[in-house]
């Protein structure tokens, strides 16, 4: 009987390996990262595992990896001939294999070509949702939506569907809906910004857990996952090996190895204020809205009126635009109090903006410095909800805004906008 089970196990190994079906899924090892940097049909892979020693099995086709599919040794470069490609990838240790991690990788073409012309994807009842933040992996948008559920979008129709997850090591249950989010394709990221920690939430499975150190009070430390303290974290980025938070209240940027959740503090002192400078010798306030480009970050801050960058590999910090940029563009008010940045999402050329109170959706060329209102108008000084092409469109709390590579996608209190 023995030798019969023995002669079994070996069947079915040999047809798992033929078929790329593993069926030595072990979940307690870490799905590998996956970090694609590039720019138009050319893109450097990168992946790592947190598992000492693992190997990393691929595909760059979308298929099933497993142990008799490619190799990863060293950085690679892929070009993405079609609109895009997926790539899964596995880690293995003693036979025994993580979950998929999957990142899609896009043709990153010209800039946006937009006309200004909005219309309202999903309306506000559809779309009433406690977070006002909102992230995309091109065929569907992803907002928090109250206590441990995500409101999933189809962009093509326009259909809302929950989406629920579980964490299992969270006791509290009081003012934790999710704020910021973004996703790798592997796991969804959702900021807490009242319990000051971080879910990292497997789609596969909806287990979620948890980085920092949960606190309705919150602080400030960097260090290992379950040490790390955060204060009202609100936006969120990935670059598919790291998570960038805006630390609203500590007025920081903190960064976040996802394979190890160790915690640091990229840019900010920590105190406030408005200044250029490199990591700690800058200074944000309220900085509230993150996007990233692969190489650079942009902040919305705030509390500064202004548009900031963080180059990744220094945290060396500037200032793109601020309130002399955009402020008396509405032409009520002064500039200060007419440009209070919120969202921000970027096309690689240009930056687009959302100014809550302003209630108007900004570009700004990043390579020129001009700044141009793409789309509302806060002429009237107030706020409305009518579709249209430039200042005929009206919002009436625009918040964040990202992008699918070809329209943008703007929260609003009136519903979810699509920018043509």
């Amino acid at each position: 009987m023995k030798k019969v089970a023995f002669v079994g196990l070996i069947a079915t190994l040999l047809v798992s390996l033929i078929a790329c079906s593993d069926p030595f899924l072990a979940t307690d090892i870490e799905a590998p990262a996956i970090s694609a940097k590039g720019s138009g049909a050319v893109h450097t892979i990168s992946m790592s595992t947190s598992t000492p020693g693992a190997p990393i099995h691929y595909t760059t086709n979308g298929a099933q990896p497993c142990m008799i599919t490619k190799l990863y040794e060293s950085p690679f470069t892929i070009e993405v001939l079609s609109e895009s490609l997926t790539i899964n990838a596995i880690a293995i240790d003693n036979l025994l294999h993580s979950p998929v991690s999957s990142t899609t990788v896009r043709f990153v073409g010209p800039a946006l070509n937009l006309s200004g012309k909005v219309t309202t994807l999903v309306a506000a009842s559809a779309a009433s949702v406690s977070s006002s933040y909102v992230t995309t992996d091109g065929a569907k948008l992803y907002t928090p939506d109250g206590y441990q559920k995500i409101r999933v979008i189809d962009i093509a129709t326009g259909t809302v569907s929950i989406s629920t997850y579980t964490n299992e090591n969270r006791t509290e249950t009081v003012l934790s809906s999710g704020t910021g989010i973004t996703t790798d394709g592997t796991y969804y990221y959702i900021t807490h910004y009242n319990l000051n920690v971080i879910d990292k939430i497997s789609i596969s499975t909806g287990i979620a857990t948890m980085i920092g150190n949960s606190s309705m009070r919150g602080g400030y430390k960097d260090g290992a996952s379950a040490d790390a303290k955060f204060r009202m974290p609100t936006a969120i980025t990935t670059d598919g090996t790291n998570l960038y938070v805006a630390d609203s209240s500590n007025a920081v940027i903190r960064k976040i190895e996802i394979a190890s959740g160790v915690v640091s503090t990229l840019a900010g002192n920590g105190a406030g204020g408005y200044i250029d400078g490199t990591g700690t010798g800058a200074a944000f306030s309220w900085p509230i809205g993150i996007a990233t480009d692969g190489s650079n970050l942009y902040i919305a801050d705030n509390g500064n009126h202004a548009i900031r960058s963080i180059v990744m590999n220094t945290g060396v910090v500037t200032t793109l635009a601020d309130y002399s940029t955009f402020g008396k563009m509405g032409g009520i008010g002064t500039a200060a109090s007419s440009f209070w940045p919120v969202g921000i999402t970027t096309d690689g050329s240009n930056l687009y903006i959302t100014s809550e109170w302003g209630r108007e959706i900004y570009k700004f060329a990043i390579a020129t410095g001009v700044g141009t209102i793409l789309a509302g108008s806060q002429a009237d000084g107030h706020a409305g909800h009518a579709d249209g092409t430039g200042a005929e469109a009206s919002f009436q709390y625009p918040s964040d805004i990202t992008t699918d590579g070809d329209y943008l996608y703007v929260m609003d209190s009136n519903g979810i906008r699509k920018i043509q």
